[in-house]
């Protein structure tokens, strides 16, 4: 999604001129900030989802901010989900849904790395977040079964194509 990339490299940008110790580059970041807004208004439910998911890998899981980010992000995705569908594709998404956790959780159990599925919920497909001792561990294990690195603590089912999220236990 370009729009999704165009709005991370202005975030990135903010952050930059935020942190600069000249009052001018700091002064861009009303400009930053208002260009970033044009940009978000224009963002459909699942790029909004994914933005999310990009700031929720900033936040510590501990953190109630995290909580809020992901309850948002779910909620968008589902939103982003209600669109009619083909009936094929219907069928591949209910088929599908939750597969990356399951792989992924097999992958960690035979390489005997601890893992936890969070949030706790009710429907244990609801979330992609798995807490481990060791991210690089856990990550090269993912790996290994056949997922796509995406970023540093996400990886990509290569079945699916659905995330799993890796955060290291602190």
């Amino acid at each position: 999604m370009r729009s999704v990339r165009i709005i991370v490299g202005l975030i990135e940008k903010q952050r930059r001129l935020a942190d600069s110790h000249d009052p001018l580059q700091r002064a861009q970041t009303l400009w930053v900030a208002a260009e970033l807004d044009k940009r978000l208004s224009r963002c459909t439910d699942p790029e909004i989802a994914e933005l999310l998911g990009k700031a929720e890998e900033r936040l510590p899981i501990f953190e109630p901010e995290f909580a809020a980010v992901e309850h948002a992000r779910r909620r968008l995705m589902r939103s982003g989900q209600m669109r009619l569908l083909p009936e094929e594709e219907d069928w591949e998404s209910a088929r599908d849904e939750g597969m990356q956790i399951l792989n992924a959780e097999i992958a960690l159990y035979w390489a005997r790395i601890p893992h936890l599925l969070l949030p706790f919920q009710g429907n244990r497909f609801a979330s992609d977040v798995f807490v481990v001792p060791d991210l690089l561990e856990a990550r090269a294990c993912l790996i290994t079964a056949g997922f796509r690195q995406e970023t540093e603590t996400t990886c990509l089912d290569a079945e699916t194509g659905r995330p799993v999220r890796l955060i290291q236990e602190s």
